[in-house]
């Protein structure tokens, strides 16, 4: 599977693992504003992406998303 950010392809498997240890909203969106391009956007990835990481945390359901 693969996402499109600004003429980029980038692989899922390789984006989470690549932000999966990143605690910080800031550093995600350092990391992912390039591809998205929008400032807003990426911050609304980065809050999605952590608040969902421990959510399967939590629940146990995912290890790979879990710290």
């Amino acid at each position: 599977m693969k996402i499109y950010f600004s003429l980029l392809f980038i692989s899922v498997p390789t984006l989470v693992q690549l932000l999966k240890d990143i605690d910080s909203t800031e550093e995600i969106v350092e990391y992912v504003q390039p591809y998205i391009g929008s400032i807003i956007k990426a911050k609304e990835f980065a809050n999605d992406f952590i608040t969902k990481r421990k959510q399967l945390a939590n629940a146990g359901v995912c290890d790979l998303l879990s710290k």
